[in-house]
């Protein structure tokens, strides 16, 4: 395995500090100092701070802390290494309102090493890795590395997670990202070395300021390119497909943090991939994505070349509701003429749209929508694009922080953006960059907001 080192700390671009790494190294499970270590019973009542009653520490001071700076707190003591993987302080920040809104991406890691098969005879438990036999002994390349990081938008500040254990691209491309009470999961995807796509499942405690990814049980399917929600405590996945076919599926199931199991579910009406899900007050819509036709259109699509299936398929007007409670789905027709470059986010249980010209909130009652406001890319267009659209965003502070999908010339790219006047009825909605020290996939950049 290689080495797994704490997160790195990137100050705001914009600042020109360098870069630096907090907390110590690794050196296995339970390791040396820092946030990695593994929470220690004190033997002997410590004062977080003398003289001072923790309850007071905790409350006055650390609530009000970065997340970054308690994962650095982990290394004074042991005290103070109890209180924060005890997690006293997050249970303190979150009773009172304190916790702070922090911004889970994926991005390119090309500077990160490349593995090697060591052992020379690759992986061979295929059922339960997926490797197929396949083990890592090329380089992986540079555009099959991934990272995940935190962003902190109210500094400007990235903390770039440790890479997973056993994972050869440092993080599964195309796979799903759920935060449930202070964890972060990310389940299944594809690895670079591995023939088919995996269901596993892995976990770090955020929450605890703990550096170490832990195995979870595996999904009972494996899948990539698929949508998950969290609801009522558990994580749902919906579909998404599996490497090396180009299978759409239906599957669905949920996982239990409590009992680390997961279960089927009803399976959904459609087969789909690359698809979106909402939690709209408990219930779980799934839109858009790719959607695998009858026999009887594939016969179509045979004779068409193939271009009748790609148009036909492609994020259709029709919708379907879970409703967890029941375990039933329901289909919900019309309920958009999305287009490609359309983008959902849900704010207060309202869901809004953003197309690539304006911003649109849907009244569930009426099965219709509603123009809130236009949006501008005049900035963008003046620095040299010639067409931009938000491909995924998430509420952060009354804006949005924005993966948005930039072409010029002859070149497409990605960038992170954010909003200004969002929500503000009939108000031009604008975007002003946002400095990241890392370059973001194509393909796959899911984003989401968490609170710390």
């Amino acid at each position: 395995m290689d080495e797994l080192k704490p997160p790195e700390t990137h100050p705001d671009p914009r600042s020109g500090e360098s870069s630096r790494v907090e907390g110590g190294a690794y050196a296995g499970r339970g390791g040396c100092s820092g946030w990695l270590e593994e929470t220690t019973m004190m033997s002997e009542q410590q004062y977080l701070l003398p003289g001072i009653p923790d309850r007071i520490t905790i409350e006055g001071i650390l609530t009000r802390a970065p997340w970054k700076t308690l994962c650095t707190l982990c290394a004074v003591n042991r005290a103070w290494r109890h209180a924060i993987q005890s997690r006293r302080v997050y249970d303190a920040r979150t009773c009172t309102k304190s916790s702070r809104t922090l911004v889970v991406l994926i991005h390119n890691n090309p500077s990160a090493a490349a593995p090697r098969d060591r052992s020379g005879s690759g992986a061979s438990d295929s059922s339960a890795t997926g490797r197929g036999g396949v083990g890592p002994k090329n380089p992986v390349p540079a555009h099959w590395r991934f990272a995940v990081s935190l962003y902190d938008p109210d500094d400007g500040s990235w903390i770039k997670l440790p890479s997973i254990p056993g994972i050869t691209s440092g993080v599964p491309k195309f796979c799903g990202c759920a935060f449930l009470d202070g964890k972060l999961y990310i389940l299944g995807g594809d690895d670079f070395d591995r023939v088919y796509s995996t269901r596993e499942a892995h976990m770090i405690d955020l929450a605890a300021g703990r550096g170490v990814w832990e195995r979870c049980a595996s999904m009972e399917c494996p899948r990539s390119q698929f949508c998950c929600a969290v609801n009522n405590g558990r994580i749902y996945v919906f579909g998404g497909g599996c490497r090396p076919q180009i299978d759409y599926s239906r599957d669905a199931e949920v996982f239990d943090p409590e009992k680390n199991t997961w279960r089927s579910i009803a399976d959904m009406m459609h087969s789909r991939t690359n698809h979106t899900v909402l939690n709209l007050e408990g219930r779980l819509l799934v839109i858009g994505g790719a959607v695998w036709l009858e026999a009887e259109d594939e016969i179509n699509f045979q004779k068409s070349g193939g271009d009748e299936l790609f148009e036909h398929c492609f994020n259709p007007t029709f919708a379907e509701v879970y409703d967890p409670r029941k375990n039933k789905w329901r289909t919900v027709e019309n309920i958009t003429k999305r287009e490609k470059d359309d983008a959902f986010v849900v704010v207060h249980g309202k869901m809004f749209v953003l197309r690539p010209d304006s911003v649109h909130v849907y009244d569930v009652a009426y099965n219709s929508w509603t123009f809130v406001q236009p949006i501008s890319w005049e900035t963008q267009l003046r620095n040299g694009a010639k067409d931009c659209s938000v491909r995924a965003a998430a509420y952060v502070g009354r804006e949005l922080v924005a993966v948005v999908g930039r072409c010029a010339e002859e070149d497409y790219g990605i960038i992170l953006l954010k909003s200004k006047n969002f929500r503000r009825k009939n108000a031009l909605m604008t975007w002003e960059p946002i400095a990241s020290p890392y370059v973001f996939d194509t393909d796959h950049h899911p984003i989401l907001s968490i609170q710390l």
